[in-house]
């Protein structure tokens, strides 16, 4: 891939990776266990069945990040400027705990006016770009993938106000818009 875009992609797959690091050492130890016991030899295909299934559960990153490799491959990116925008959170691509709480890095999908979404990742965990800021009052200029709306790179335009609150009100925005995906900028 693009060494340019390589922490961004990274940084969006990353708890994708661990997950997938999680699952197989669990399944090569159940295996090895399996065998060493030897006791449920008839039983003992349930095994690899049981980790094909809980692989599938995660096809759908598996298929972006073909998406994004293919696009890095055909240099497939556009780049854009979107002045009306509203930022949600993404659970499509996220992990979530047994009581249905989001773990890992939060994922978010920008989406403008008309109605074409972008999908970007905080940079830890502990990040999140909070509800009140979901329509902010400033532009970006956007740098994506084209078929797999993952965003590479953004920039911040500022655009000039005479009215004080507007101004104050677009800054706290932006700044807390810089703060959680300043990975991107």
């Amino acid at each position: 891939m693009n060494k340019k875009y390589n922490n961004v992609i990274h940084i969006f797959f990353s708890d994708y990776l661990a997950w997938l690091l999680i699952v197989s050492s669990l399944f090569v130890v159940s295996c090895v266990l399996a065998i060493a016991f030897g006791k449920a030899q008839g039983f003992i295909w349930i095994i690899p069945i049981l980790f094909l299934v809980i692989y599938c559960c995660s096809l759908q990153l598996l298929v972006l990040y073909c998406k994004v490799k293919k696009d890095i491959k055909d240099r497939n990116i556009e780049h854009i400027t979107i002045k009306n925008f509203k930022i949600e959170q993404d659970d499509t691509f996220g992990f979530k705990n047994r009581g249905g709480a989001a773990v890992g890095k939060k994922k978010y999908r920008i989406i403008d006016e008309n109605g074409n979404y972008y999908l970007l990742s905080t940079a830890n965990e502990k990040d999140m770009f909070f509800m009140f800021h979901i329509n902010p009052s400033f532009s970006i200029e956007i740098e994506f993938l084209k078929t797999s709306r993952l965003v590479l790179h953004m920039k911040i335009i500022d655009e000039p106000q005479t009215n004080k609150k507007v101004r104050a009100k677009k800054y706290n925005a932006a700044s807390d818009f810089r703060k959680i995906f300043g990975h991107y900028l």
